[in-house]
């Protein structure tokens, strides 16, 4: 099913060229077939090695921000 406003370009392209819709709509997925859109590159993200400092828990980052705002946290 097209939404309405694809059905309402492609008719008025249509009556413009005194076509079918038919003809209308073949011709515009020709051109669209012939000229595929290329995709965005895929997003990467490079990861970095920051060393592990001992004594600090990475799986309880509430409990570190805690340690490190109240000063128990060397």
């Amino acid at each position: 099913m097209l939404d309405d406003d694809v059905v309402a370009r492609v008719k008025a392209r249509a009556d413009d060229s005194q076509r079918p819709f038919g003809e209308a709509i073949n011709e515009l997925l020709q051109i669209a077939l012939a000229n595929p859109v290329e995709s965005d590159p895929t997003f990467t993200v490079e990861a970095h090695a920051i060393g592990l400092n001992p004594g600090i828990n990475f799986n309880k980052p509430h409990q570190l921000l805690e340690e490190m705002e109240d000063g128990t946290h060397q």
